[in-house]
């Protein structure tokens, strides 16, 4: 028998340990929204102050230097709480402190006209300089603690002196990193190869403070999904799967750009993704992790995808994400949405990237929905699926990704009679076409649902830009349809559990909308059918479910 090999696994597991330490998880008290509210705040209060350079009231100060400081710490403390979020509340703090200390000593200032001294007349300066300081100090602390661990993992050479690793056992180690004080044990549990390494289905366990019980597939002694892990003292759990994609764009698939083109031929490929599923979700995920195929061809990803999952009857289920949004983040919406779904085996996960563009490009990727060919490059998607073994193909589209389906139709592109099931997230789509599109849809596919949201700012945004209505917004309009009784339409307008700012993507978070994917997906039944729905207008339905606020 080989022995194993533990230092490539080892090394691995305490960067992931270290990671969950270090980053943490998300807490309802973080303040992500309001921080950057005052941050801006601060800055305009700075600019303010030396455009008008009068000094109206005790707290306005017309001093160049000290609203140049104003507006470096509002800028400061902006990219600290973005890009270090683990020094949010600590920051906030510190500014919150700042701010009474300077209130402070402004009103005795102005209670003691007479004596004023160099105080009063430096100590908006002086508490900005110290506040920047501090903020930075802050940043620097966090940004070195969060490297420090990993950088010493990487530069470890003999992993099992420094960590005073000792066998106790077949498979059962001991271990004590040098000048700390505890004793901790790993062990891990199934198949390995030639090298000792952890490859096939196997268990990790680590009993350390936030180690873990890892159970799923390996590969040259690495995790790579699908997986599920326990965090041994939060008890957190997370769940990694794979999922196949296709995209016709230039750029990679983890990034987006402002004016992307498409590419002549689509890529495929496979990537695994980890995503908090039960506990408290942790600030680095949903994460794609390394790519498992990438430009490979489409018999060789979806022979994958078939392989790990394989049943007699078999699903697809293609994503199209939106606009501003990468191949890498629509795959870490999917996954978000297929771990804590609990999809069964026998429905495999894709995403179909388009130029969906970036920021001020939107008009641009409104005509990308258009174009024949990237219809085509979907079209041939959805036949190549359907044309490997999948018995359905089910189509989840959010946002301006509906044009791409919806134009197909209206194009009366071939690959629409592949479709099975046809779900609409906060659709972007003219009113005034919808009717021709759906007239075509309806008729092939048996089951259509769109999730509209008449409260949805970024689809108000849309209206607003383009002067015209949209589905995703027009709940009474669609309930007006002729062909009303051929789709659901469920109206999220009042949900407020996991809801984002814009109220536009939440549809992979909310449990509500979860389970009635999945029972929509995996049952095929209409809203009718469907108990957590109630009717309240033609073919619109509700949640029956009380608001957060209710108590």
């Amino acid at each position: 028998m080989t022995e194993f090999n533990f230092d490539t696994t080892f090394r691995l597991m305490m960067s992931r340990r270290s990671e969950r330490r270090v980053v943490g998880t998300i807490h309802k008290t973080d303040m992500g929204i309001m921080s950057i509210i005052v941050c801006f705040s601060i800055v305009a209060y700075g600019f303010l102050n030396m455009v008008s350079n009068t000094k109206s009231t005790p707290f306005a100060t017309p001093d160049a230097h000290t609203n140049i400081a104003f507006i470096a710490y509002g800028v400061l403390t902006g990219l600290s709480i973005t890009y270090v979020p683990q020094t949010r509340r600590l920051v906030m703090i510190f500014m919150f402190v700042g701010l009474i200390v300077s209130i402070g000593i402004t009103l005795t200032c102005v209670d003691d006209v007479e004596n004023e001294s160099a105080l009063c007349d430096m100590h908006h300066f002086v508490t900005t300089i110290v506040l920047i300081s501090t903020t930075i100090l802050v940043a620097l602390v966090e940004f070195a603690r969060r490297l420090s661990y990993t950088t010493l993992l990487a530069c470890t050479t003999n992993t099992a002196y420094w960590w005073n690793i000792r066998q106790v056992s077949h498979l059962q180690y001991e271990y004590t990193p040098h000048a700390c004080v505890g004793c901790c044990r790993f062990s891990y549990e199934g198949d390995t190869n030639e090298k000792g390494l952890p490859d096939g289905f196997g268990t990790w366990r680590d009993n350390a403070p936030h180690g873990e019980i890892l159970t799923g597939v390996w590969s040259e002694g690495v995790p790579i999904g699908p997986f599920q892990t326990i965090d041994h003292t939060s008890r957190c759990v997370s769940r990694c799967v794979r999922i196949g994609y296709a995209h016709d764009r230039t750029e990679a698939i983890d990034s987006f750009s402002f004016y992307e083109q498409r590419t002549e031929h689509t890529e495929w490929g496979v990537c695994c993704v980890e995503c908090s599923t039960a506990g408290r979700f942790y600030r680095h995920l949903p994460r794609v992790h390394d790519l498992i195929l990438s430009q490979v061809g489409h018999e060789q990803c979806i022979q994958h995808m078939m392989t790990m999952r394989s049943t007699e009857s078999m699903n697809a289920v293609v994503f199209i994400h939106g606009f501003n949004c990468s191949v890498h983040d629509a795959m870490r919406r999917l996954g978000q949405l297929w771990t804590i779904g609990d999809f069964p085996n026998d429905f495999h996960p894709y995403v179909f990237g388009w130029p969906g563009m970036k920021s001020v490009m939107y008009f641009r990727a409104q005509e990308n929905t258009h174009d024949p060919e990237v219809l085509s490059d979907f079209g041939a998607m959805i036949e190549r699926l359907k044309g490997s073994g999948y018995e359905r193909i089910h189509v989840i589209a959010h946002s301006l990704g509906a044009g791409i389906v919806l134009n197909a139709a209206r194009n009366n592109h071939h690959c629409i009679h592949d479709i099975d099931t046809l779900i609409l997230m906060n659709p972007d789509y003219p009113l005034h076409d919808f009717e021709e599109s759906i007239s075509r849809v309806v008729a092939i596919c048996d089951h259509v649902t769109v999730y509209a949201d008449a409260t949805d700012s970024a689809l108000l945004l849309s209206v607003l830009a383009n002067r015209r209505r949209c589905i995703g917004r027009s709940i009474h309009m669609l309930s007006m349809s002729p062909y009303a009784t051929r789709f659901d339409v469920i109206d999220v307008s009042w949900m407020d559990a996991n809801i984002p700012f814009l109220r536009h993507t939440f549809f992979h978070l909310n449990r509500l909308i979860v389970d009635d994917v999945r029972e929509i997906l995996t049952t095929r039944r209409r809203a009718e059918g469907r108990f957590h729905l109630v009717n309240n207008a033609s073919n619109v339905w509700s949640f029956m479910y009380a608001p957060v606020y209710v108590r």
